[in-house]
């Protein structure tokens, strides 16, 4: 079932959302009974707020995963082609594991407000 909201606070213009589609009507197009609710709500805001939340845990798991893969990178080419240009102190099996870690976290059912993965953890 969609919602009803008002697009505008003069109420000229209610748009039903449904399925990520807006159809716009004029008040009076509205079915009888249905609620017409606020432009902007406590819902909207939260939501707002954990879209927001969620970009910031992406864009920290992109950078943690960026900094992994290099190291991984690293050790592999090492390995292939006999230098010594990794620094760290993590074996690659160690990284793949924080890898698998990082790849997994956006899909836990807490995301974004659950425990960030640790390196310190696997």
């Amino acid at each position: 079932m969609g919602k009803y909201k008002y697009c505008d606070r003069a109420h000229t213009l209610v748009g039903y959302y449904e399925n990520g589609k807006v159809t716009h009507l004029k008040p009076e197009e509205a079915p009888e009974g249905v609620v017409i609710e606020s432009a902007w709500s406590d819902e909207d805001e939260a939501l707002l707020l954990k879209e927001a939340d969620e970009r910031k845990e992406r864009a920290w798991r992109d950078s943690e995963m960026q900094r992994v893969v290099s190291s991984l990178d690293q050790i592999k080419n090492d390995r292939e082609f006999g230098g010594t240009s990794y620094q760290g102190d993590a074996t690659a099996e160690q990284l793949n594991d924080y890898r698998i870690k990082l790849c997994e976290y956006p899909n836990q059912p807490e995301f974004p407000y659950g425990a960030r993965p640790k390196f310190s953890e696997v």
